[in-house]
């Protein structure tokens, strides 16, 4: 099913006429098309005949009986204003989400049309939201009816910028002449507005006649949407005596109800994302994704050779110096990812005889790195920074000359608490030892610059190496480490394997993060304050109902559950009601602390918080039920 969603440049810029020939045309090759009128305004009562109605009788006539035409309506408020405010003087609230659930629980088609109330910039939501932030999350392509008469190129010119900075998928426009407009008007205006790079698709005419012949590229354009990912289909097995191992294993680990299995996403699920860290919402931010475009656009879509060869670009050296001014350190260097960051700073800095002292919670990554290093590798107890200066302490006392080295994550993966970082940093001062800190679920939630808690607590200075992500708040892919001493950046440059013998991070994904970084510094105090206060307000909430939820501010949210099945159950039930959370169980944790993780972002809305709430209170009711 494609949804298109139906827009116009103004109020009065006859888009429920233009709604009415474009469903007839798709109609009348045989599809199934609806027609919805998502809310209307300056509607005194319910059976008076609205847009979604007139819609409808003009694809009629254009269909002539092919394909399947139906009409609905979501939303009605009496006075013809933004929905808002019209709503507001009937004495009722309008909600986005839950009007959105009507939408939902429609029978599926072909296509279906969803028409808003004014134009494009209209707001729907008391935060700013308007129809572009609709149509972005919403809808496969965007179809824009702009009045062809004077003065529509310099409106088409303003839409496309505003599309383009608002991420609306996939705009298209139809250019209607309402009243008869001079050939040279008709003329410049099919000469310039294509200019924009949004597509014109159709025109209409006064007295009925339309030309629609670009429906097609409206047609494929986008992605159509699907409510959750379908397992990979699993390819045959053999009996072969070499794989006799792996499936013994596998065997084993499925009868525990622990075999992971894979599920694709579809590019526009319809689903409330509360497992993937994009906390920022960058990931598909209009400047983010002109950032990948401009980097291909100079630099081909690869790398195309290892960053000792000819893979280390200008513009991987440029993400470097903006990181570094970003900050506060004095070089850095980008990775593919951050597993291999981890894995190899703490697999190549540290030498057999060292030793490493890292907090019992890290990251898969840091530890496969440690166990690789040859250094003696204890840990101290989670967030304990005077466990930690217990075991500084014993090694001075037993005269260890070699080099210590202290790991830890700022914000922890799966439960979102941090240690005291400002303890320590004073640890360091005193034993000298060498401090990595992983800050990959804290950048760009914290700090007076978006860069961590690092960042928050001015600790830049005190820090040896710096371990961050793209992939996460900064919405792209890879990974960064940023140093105080050009000693380290030179070592792993010669030393470290997973650094040397890989094909280097695309200039996609560094162009992406440049805008990204960019776009995370110019944040006002108020959006950065407002990130935090989110997160207490959603732990606030679901304490209401799982008591375990903790105390805390970071963007990650675990929901204690306890069981396995349980966990997994719960996760299904939320699924169900539209929300998609991680359900997280052993061995990523220990056994009998299996939990939902939640994954917050910061568009996320109270509206949103509250159907949660009422959905997790339901599936953890339910959670014994067979």
């Amino acid at each position: 099913m494609q949804t298109i969603f139906v827009s116009g440049n103004d109020t009065d810029a006859g888009k429920t006429h233009v709604l009415g020939q474009v469903a007839g045309t798709l109609a009348a090759r045989g599809l199934a098309v609806q027609i919805v009128k998502f809310v209307e305004t300056g509607m005194p009562r319910d059976d008076s005949p609205g847009d979604a109605d007139r819609a409808l009788a003009a694809a009629r006539e254009i269909a002539r009986g092919a394909g399947t035409l139906a009409a609905f309506r979501l939303a009605r408020y009496s006075q013809p204003l933004a929905p808002t405010e019209a709503a507001r003087r009937d004495g009722d609230v309008f909600s986005v989400e839950e009007t959105a659930e009507k939408l939902r629980a429609l029978p599926p088609c072909d296509v279906r049309l969803v028409e808003g109330a004014g134009g494009l910039g209209v707001p729907v939501g008391d935060a700013g939201t308007d129809w572009a932030d609709f149509a972005r999350e919403r809808a496969d392509a965007t179809l824009i009816v702009i009045e062809n008469r004077l003065g529509a190129i310099s409106q088409a010119r303003f839409l496309a910028a505003y599309c383009a900075a608002k991420g609306v998928p996939a705009p298209h426009f139809w250019l209607n002449e309402i009243r008869p407009q001079s050939e040279g008007v008709l003329a410049s205006n099919a000469l310039e507005i294509p200019k924009t790079g949004v597509p014109v698709v159709g025109r209409s005419a006064p007295g009925g006649e339309f030309s629609a012949g670009g429906l097609d590229a409206l047609l494929c354009a986008g992605t159509p949407r699907a409510d959750t990912g379908a397992p990979v289909a699993a390819a045959p097995e053999t009996d072969s005596p070499r794989f006799a191992f792996f499936r013994e294993k596998l065997a084993a680990v499925a009868a525990q109800g622990r075999e992971r299995v894979l599920a694709a996403v579809p590019a526009r699920a319809d689903f409330v994302d509360l497992s993937a860290n994009d906390y920022l919402s960058l990931a598909r931010d209009a400047a983010v994704k002109a950032g990948a475009i401009r980097a291909v656009g100079a630099w081909g879509a690869s790398s195309s050779a290892s960053p000792l060869i000819t893979g280390y670009r200008e513009i991987h050296a440029e993400l470097e110096r903006e990181l570094c001014a970003w900050l506060g350190f004095r070089c850095g260097l980008v990775w593919n990812t951050g597993y291999a960051a981890n894995c190899c700073v703490l697999g190549t800095l540290p030498q057999a005889g060292d030793r490493i002292f890292a907090d019992r919670l890290i990251h898969n990554s840091m530890i496969a790195g440690i166990l690789k290093s040859g250094a003696r590798f204890q840990r101290y107890r989670h967030n304990d920074a005077a466990h930690l200066r217990e075991l500084l302490e014993k090694t001075r006392a037993e005269g260890f000359a070699g080099t210590t080295f202290v790991a830890t994550e700022s914000v922890f993966s799966m439960d979102g608490d941090y240690p005291d970082l400002a303890a320590m940093a004073r640890l360091r001062e005193e034993f000298g030892f060498v401090w990595i800190v992983d800050e990959a679920h804290a950048t760009g939630w914290f700090g007076k610059n978006g860069g961590g808690l690092i960042d928050a607590l001015g600790l830049a200075g005190e820090v040896d190496v710096l371990v961050g992500t793209l992939g996460k708040s900064l919405g792209a892919a890879g990974a960064y480490t940023l140093f105080n001493d050009e000693t380290l950046r030179r070592y792993l440059v010669n030393f470290g394997a997973e650094f040397i013998f890989s094909t280097y991070l695309p200039p996609a994904a560094v162009g992406a993060a440049l805008a990204a970084v960019r776009r995370v510094r110019d944040f006002s105090e108020e959006e950065r304050a407002a990130m935090p206060a989110l997160s207490r307000r959603w732990r606030a909430r679901l304490r209401e109902i799982a008591p375990g939820v903790p105390d805390g501010d970071s963007p990650v949210v675990p929901v204690p559950v306890g069981a396995e099945t349980e966990t997994m159950r719960v996760a299904a039930r939320l699924r169900e009601r539209g929300f998609r959370v991680g359900a997280i169980r052993p061995p990523t944790v220990p056994a009998g602390t299996s939990r939902l993780r939640l994954s917050l972002n910061r568009t996320l809305t109270d509206a949103q918080l509250e159907r949660f709430a009422e959905a997790l209170r339901e599936a953890l009711a339910s959670r014994n039920e067979q």
